[in-house]
């Protein structure tokens, strides 16, 4: 290795132990996205590993409590990234998360409309108690962990790999982003992860310094644009395999809603909805069930309710900044008196 690739090397497997060892201290810089993305040549991480070992602390930090991913390339400047705690983030997850398994819980116990009677219903309650929440358990693609932000599987470990339906939520990540981790979702487990639902908030994100004076005031809130997209894989009715597209790639579906727009006005009317087959395998639908019982079961996410999951994050994601930049200035005057 020349002295000069050798320095580069040295100098990116310094900034990640930097970044990291201020993440494991609560230090976040404002304005940073929650997905933290860095180069990191596979000579990088084999160094970044040796450097850990030396420091047991920092190491349990980074393999147990730090999530993050790892894709080994020589190309490109995005192989290591980083998701850093973010209240709001985490908190539209468990919101969305529990939205989810309460409906679940409520079909499992005959509460909701749609689920017809004799033996297709009997069956479909069969199905649900079968869907298992994964959380944020990491999937394996391509030889890469990657980390969801939760995820349901129909079914054991032992029947199958990867969860059926995904949800992302994208913060201050760019929803271009959001849309390549999506399809990569999608596409690189040919089509076993069948449905994904994207989250889109960073237009709220980059006018928040804007919002943030506004929240918690008892008059009705200013809110930032919100929309999602639902992605699905599609499949063939004669084989229950997913349809590829020219490159060989699983052909997706999207559709678009919008909850909330630039300025500030929300749809009232809107209705984010899935379908209990939306968590199911296309090989189970195909064989134990009609697809058309199925259909008529639906979850669905309306504008108010989502909203209003909008609006407790954010007061949280308003504490967290307070509480952070008194923190800082706390540290800045603690330095300024030793100095």
């Amino acid at each position: 290795m020349s002295s000069s690739r050798e320095a580069q090397s040295k100098a990116r497997v310094r900034r990640l132990t930097r970044d990291i060892l201020e993440m494991k201290d609560g230090v976040y810089q404002a304005g940073l996205s929650e997905v933290h993305m860095r180069k990191l040549l596979p000579m990088d991480y084999r160094a970044l590993c040796e450097g850990l070992a030396s420091d047991e602390e920092l190491a349990g930090y980074f393999y147990d409590k730090l999530r993050y991913e790892y894709r080994p390339s020589t190309k490109g400047k995005t192989q290591f990234a980083v998701y850093r705690n973010e209240p709001f983030h985490n908190g539209m997850v468990e919101k969305i998360s529990g939205h989810v398994r309460l409906w679940l819980n409520d079909l499992i116990h005959h509460r909701v409309e749609g689920i017809p009677n004799g033996r297709d219903g009997k069956r479909i309650i069969e199905i649900a108690r079968k869907i298992n929440s994964l959380g944020g358990t990491p999937i394996m693609l391509d030889g890469n962990q990657l980390y969801p932000d939760c995820s349901y599987r129909y079914g054991s470990a032992a029947e199958t790999q990867y969860p059926n339906m995904v949800v992302e939520v994208a913060w201050s990540q760019k929803p271009y982003r959001l849309r390549e981790r999506v399809r990569e979702l999608i596409q690189k487990s040919g089509g076993k992860i069948r449905t994904v639902v994207g989250l889109n908030f960073h237009g709220t994100w980059r006018v928040w310094e804007k919002l943030k004076g506004q929240v918690g005031r008892p008059h009705a809130p200013r809110r930032g644009p919100v929309d999602a997209i639902v992605f699905r894989a599609v499949f063939d009715e004669a084989t229950s395999l997913a349809l590829l597209d020219e490159e060989g790639q699983p052909i997706v579906t999207e559709t678009p809603y919008t909850f909330c727009n630039e300025r500030g006005k929300v749809n009232v009317a809107q209705q984010l909805r899935l379908r209990l087959e939306d968590f199911v395998p296309e090989e189970v639908l195909r064989t134990t069930i009609k697809g058309k019982a199925l259909r008529g079961v639906e979850l669905t996410i309306d504008a108010q309710t989502l909203m209003s999951y909008y609006d407790d994050v954010l007061s949280d994601q308003k504490v967290f900044d307070d509480n952070h930049n008194h923190e800082k200035g706390n540290k800045k005057r603690k330095r300024d008196v030793e100095n």
